[in-house]
């Protein structure tokens, strides 16, 4: 049994694809450190690139988090840490995703409210989130929103179930992480019910994250059974920043009415099934409002990059927005 976990670790597919990356590295470093020891003025060039990636960084308007682990690589590690800058520190999307994430947001927008009034916020903060969201995902947040919060994944879980179970037209899933335990079962077995039901079910999950967890071929499976599923950014055997774009998103939507987010993933130590850290506590909320509208539209931005073409946005975003019961600003 232990041979064949091994076996099965060893031809993974993440693992195999990770072992070409590093290959792929230690070749390029191998050939610079040739190079560096058969012409001497390699060195200098070196050196005098070393001390322009430096000051270049310095100046950029970036957090200090993402400045301080290259300015070290560059003064400890320089061969190394000025190739693996020029292969993976460029993680913008490419050119077609921009055009796709462009125009689905252009289509969204017919369907949205108006922009809120900031003159009607209460506080500073607020103004200042609201217009972040407006730079940047040219979304805004709304009024008339009711908002439940979990403190726990249990309760999150109980409460998606439910929803699920009473969807009539659609169901969008959005998550990081998908294991397959009795989390993924549960639901699972809803979504291939609902689908019976012609409800249309979108999913989409994050290839690294859920590396290993689930089957490689399971977003395949998935469309098989009816799910229209998609892998976020497949990870590939070549270096690339791109592999640094991930879907971190947890986001649910159901019928365009209800929507769920926070930090719980479709695993089962988020609902406390399996112990890996002791008690797992992460909070998640249940939205009813116009700003669920927000929500599908960007479930339907990332599935469009991933899909690679443009959905029929006036069917998921021309919904009348029913005020949640509350006037909570989301």
């Amino acid at each position: 049994m232990k041979i064949s976990k091994i076996f099965k670790f060893i031809f993974n597919r993440f693992v195999l694809v990770s072992f070409a990356i590093v290959v792929e590295i230690a070749f390029i470093v191998l050939s610079f450190t040739f190079w560096q020891s058969s012409v001497p003025w390699l060195n200098i060039v070196v050196a005098i690139l070393g001390v322009i990636l430096f000051l270049s960084l310095i100046s950029k308007h970036e957090i200090p988090e993402l400045k301080i682990p290259w300015l070290v690589a560059f003064m400890i590690f320089p061969v190394l840490g000025i190739t693996l800058y020029f292969l993976i520190a460029n993680n913008m999307p490419t050119k077609s995703h921009m055009t796709i994430i462009g125009k689905s947001r252009e289509d969204a927008k017919k369907f949205m409210a108006e922009k809120t009034d900031i003159s009607l916020l209460p506080d500073s903060d607020e103004i200042g989130i609201e217009n972040y969201l407006g730079y940047a995902t040219q979304t805004h947040g709304s009024y008339n929103n009711s908002c439940e919060f979990f403190d726990d994944g249990e309760k999150y879980f109980e409460s998606l179930i439910d929803d699920i179970k009473v969807a009539e037209k659609f169901i969008f899933l959005e998550y990081f992480i998908i294991d397959d335990g009795k989390m993924w079962q549960t639901l699972h077995s809803e979504l291939l019910k609902k689908v019976k039901e012609n409800v249309q079910v979108k999913m989409l999950y994050d290839d690294i994250g859920s590396a290993g967890k689930i089957a490689n071929n399971c977003w395949k499976k998935l469309q098989n059974e009816g799910i229209d599923c998609r892998k976020f950014n497949s990870f590939k055997p070549f270096i690339s920043g791109l592999h640094n774009n991930r879907d971190h998103r947890k986001l649910a939507v159901i019928d365009g009415i209800v929507g769920y987010t926070g930090g719980v993933n479709i695993a089962d130590e988020y609902i406390n099934q399996k112990s890996t850290l002791g008690q797992w506590k992460d909070s998640a909320i249940r939205i009813e409002g116009p700003e669920v509208k927000n929500m599908t539209a960007l479930f339907l931005g990332l599935f469009d990059v991933s899909q690679k073409h443009l959905s029929d946005y006036e069917k998921y975003l021309n919904i009348s927005s029913q005020a949640g019961g509350q006037n909570g600003f989301i």
